[in-house]
């Protein structure tokens, strides 16, 4: 089985990739949290759109997976796809949070599913990334070699990130 989940705005081939990578008798469940939002300022941050990014989105995902994980096989693998935004930033209060909160899900579901060897791990690529700058990442996270790789963060942004804070400056990608 694999199923791709979320309000991302999804890769369209990332179905495909996955069921070619994936090992057989490996069910994979991917949780596409990956959106194209503008930043916006919290002084012109609503309540109404923060709402709907940090609440709405993590109760429709922990639902999902509530339902699903019943149905995966020992030995599974779910990856969380979610934003770089995760470090905070300017004009990202609201996918800072919301990102925040979708690791924190993924940290705790690595250790609920830990007794069935199941792992949870994010891949958190930075900002307008391609499926192709993170294939790579999700194919090891795939392998038999990264059964015991669970409940990590996994930073794709070509050290964009420690960049920004070796220059003293905090800006998401």
């Amino acid at each position: 089985m694999i199923r791709i989940i979320g309000p991302g705005a999804g890769f369209e081939e990332l179905n495909d990739f996955v069921a070619d990578v994936a090992e057989a008798g490996c069910d994979v469940l991917v949780v596409n949290a990956l959106r194209k939002d503008e930043k916006v300022g919290i002084d012109d941050l609503q309540d109404v759109l923060f709402d709907q990014v940090c609440v709405e989105e993590l109760v429709d995902c922990f639902a999902h997976i509530a339902t699903i994980s019943p149905e995966l096989r020992d030995g599974s693998r779910i990856i969380f796809l979610v934003p770089g935004a995760f470090l905070g930033g300017v004009g990202c209060t609201h996918l800072a949070t919301s990102a925040a909160m979708l690791v924190g899900l993924a940290r705790s579901l690595a250790l609920e599913f830990a007794e069935r060897g199941i792992s949870v791990n994010c891949l958190a690529p930075g900002q307008d990334a391609k499926l192709d700058a993170i294939k790579g990442e999700i194919a090891f996270l795939l392998e038999e070699e990264a059964a015991d790789v669970t409940g990590q963060v996994i930073l794709i942004d070509r050290g964009e990130n420690l960049s920004l804070r070796k220059a003293g400056r905090r800006v998401v990608s």
